[in-house]
């Protein structure tokens, strides 16, 4: 039962990162240019990036180990930068999950037990830390890290127009891949530097709806300790409500997990 636990809060927080030469101006083509501007792609890519305020879906998450394969529905709900609440269910009720920036909130029924505390608690599980809005963004096909904050150097490639990270202030280093023609994120690789090891998620089958583009399905990867973890993720159901509600209170007689 521990296993599975740790499988869903796996699944919980991930359902559980300027080239010298002279630029290029960024217009949508089959292959890549070399040496675009990375600002004008920067805007090209937020132009098209998904941006709500309540977002409600029903996801089929499946994890994968080589030794442990789960599979449960997800009910997701997230309102923008402020929270993220989860509902599982494996034929029946199995826990629930509420996200906000800094702080986690979790049970499961399994064994009746709870988790309240710092978010931080949780990242014990990839070594590292993710904070809310990179936990958020990394659900939803966005950058994990700020585009306009951050350096970055284009690398050329003749299927996608691919940036990487510079400087210090990315402790994630990622590199991003976009397509060229919707400037959409199809793949972040992230690296984890606690563990040496680099996450890698992939995004496909996007969908617009109500002038927003999400992808259907995410695959995340990870090799550690000899053997590759993934977990893959569907939206079904996607929508945009005007207003979400987040209902959850830890039953009673349910003991606290020690972390």
């Amino acid at each position: 039962m521990i296993k599975r636990i740790k499988n869903f809060c796996f699944i919980s927080i991930l359902i559980l990162l300027l080239v010298g030469c002279k630029s290029i101006v960024v217009l949508p083509t089959n292959k890549p240019v070399s040496n675009v501007s990375i600002n004008g792609l920067i805007d090209k890519i937020n132009a098209n990036s998904l941006n709500f305020k309540n977002i409600k879906a029903r996801i089929r998450a499946r994890y994968d180990d080589g030794k442990n394969k789960e599979q449960v529905i997800v009910q997701l709900r997230i309102k923008s930068n402020e929270i993220i609440w989860l509902s599982a269910t494996m034929l029946v009720p199995i826990a629930k999950a509420v996200i906000i920036p800094n702080k986690l909130r979790f049970y499961e029924k399994f064994q009746k037990t709870y988790f309240e505390g710092d978010i931080n608690s949780f990242n014990s599980l990839l070594n590292n830390k993710l904070d809310f809005k990179q936990i958020q963004n990394l659900l939803l096909g966005r950058a994990v890290a700020d585009l306009e904050k951050s350096s970055w150097k284009q690398i050329s490639n003749s299927k996608h127009y691919i940036i990487v990270s510079q400087g210090r202030k990315n402790l994630f280093n990622p590199t991003l891949f976009f397509n060229p023609i919707n400037f959409l994120l199809e793949e972040q690789r992230i690296f984890l530097p606690n563990i040496s090891e680099v996450l890698r998620i992939q995004y496909a089958n996007y969908i617009k709806i109500e002038d927003n583009n999400i992808p259907q399905t995410i695959r995340i990867s990870l090799i550690h300790e000899g053997g590759l973890k993934s977990l893959v993720i569907d939206f079904t159901n996607i929508d945009f409500p005007t207003r979400l509600t987040f209902p959850f209170e830890i039953p009673a007689g349910y003991k606290k997990l020690e972390l």
